[in-house]
């Protein structure tokens, strides 16, 4: 059997980041099916290990492959592996779990169904030698959760970001997370809410694939709990004492308040346990219009009660664990012209331009945009 240029450009067009090197050759194809031969060089497979990976390959297979382990020692980069098939076996060689991982998520966007016949439980692969490893430490996705969505929205979301190799997903929660100390921040009509079983459940499937979820909740902006253009707000629709929490328009989070710290914290706290302290804790703060603005507030010289905030969160986030993130488009002015054409949220007059200059150089702001501008010929400006 022979493989032209055009057969592996298509095999190679479906994987999901492109191999740094990878050859389809000739000859039949690798039969994924019972019994099936796959060999794994590692450094040390231990028994769990081994379990691990039978179910993973039943899981997307559907077969009970036979196994050879071989403990060998090699130079794969993390996350990296070797992989090569032909009629008879495959072969993977990594370093660590996440390679193995990878390599037969590879194997996963190779396989096609059996053909030649109506209905087939046999998976097939042609000829092929692959060798790959992360360019990128952090491969990271971020999803939101609305009230609107459906758990099995966000769980078929994170198998996708698996599938293409991400290794982290950021899941930002709008108003459906069951806080236990402050309820009246999760929405309470049916299917507009999770429970934390359900969380700790796609955290842990998640991770069974090689993906981290990292918890994200607003810590500045975007209280309401809902879409600007939902006409709903969270705490006001249900427990309107408590406005006095956020600025009058609703949007931002008062930062002059000394129980809106407290009530974040508790927040913080609740979403870091039930994520299972993934080392990172992202804290929003992106589009908070009208920050400062309440007769507390607007009294107070805004970078600063900006920075203290921030500080805070930042200190006992690391206490706790975990690194803090958070988005970017505050920390730039929008009538600067170096910006034209990208987010940027920040005012001039809010003195917010610098302010990324005080923050720990180990505080990761993340840029995000919607887009991303070019000019008519396509270039960026």
């Amino acid at each position: 059997i022979i493989m032209t240029d055009r057969e592996a450009t298509i095999l190679k067009n479906r994987l999901i980041p492109v191999p740094q090197n990878c050859k389809f050759g000739d000859g039949k194809p690798y039969r994924l099916e019972d019994g099936c031969s796959i060999v794994i060089d590692y450094p040390e497979p231990g028994v769990e290990l081994c379990r691990d990976i039978d179910e993973i390959t039943r899981l997307y297979w559907g077969v009970r492959a036979d196994f050879q382990w071989n403990s060998a020692v090699n130079s794969i980069p993390p996350e990296g592996y070797r992989m090569k098939a032909d009629e008879k076996v495959l072969k993977i060689e990594a370093s660590d779990r996440t390679g193995i991982l990878n390599a037969l998520k590879t194997l996963r966007q190779l396989a096609e169904r059996e053909r030649g016949k109506e209905a087939s439980s046999v998976f097939e692969a042609d000829p092929f030698e692959i060798e790959d490893a992360p360019k990128l430490k952090f491969r990271g996705l971020h999803i939101c959760w609305f009230p609107e969505n459906q758990e099995w929205q966000i769980e078929r979301a994170i198998r996708m970001a698996a599938y293409c190799k991400f290794n982290y997903v950021v899941l930002e929660t709008w108003g459906v997370f069951p806080f236990e100390k402050h309820p009246y921040l999760c929405w309470k009509q049916p299917g507009c809410h999770i429970s934390k079983e359900d969380i700790r459940r796609l955290v842990k499937e998640a991770a069974r694939h090689g993906v981290t979820v990292i918890p994200q909740f607003n810590l500045l902006g975007h209280a309401s709990g809902s879409r600007e253009n939902g006409g709903k707000h969270v705490i006001e629709n249900q427990f309107p004492e408590a406005m006095s929490l956020v600025e009058p328009d609703g949007w931002s989070w008062c930062l002059s308040n000394p129980e809106t710290r407290k009530v974040l914290t508790d927040c913080v706290d609740e979403m870091l346990e039930c994520f299972g302290h993934s080392g990172f804790f992202h804290a929003g703060c992106d589009e908070a219009r009208l920050v400062g603005t309440c007769r507390s507030c607007r009294k107070q010289n805004l970078p600063d009660l900006m920075k203290d905030h921030l500080l805070y969160f930042y200190d006992y986030l690391k206490q706790h664990g975990a690194r803090m993130m958070m988005w970017h488009d505050m920390l730039l002015n929008s009538d600067d012209p170096r910006w034209y054409g990208y987010i940027a949220c920040g005012k001039e007059a809010e003195g917010l331009g610098k302010l990324y200059q005080e923050l720990p150089k180990d505080m990761i702001i993340c840029d995000w945009q919607y887009g991303y501008f070019v000019d008519e010929q396509g270039n960026p400006p």
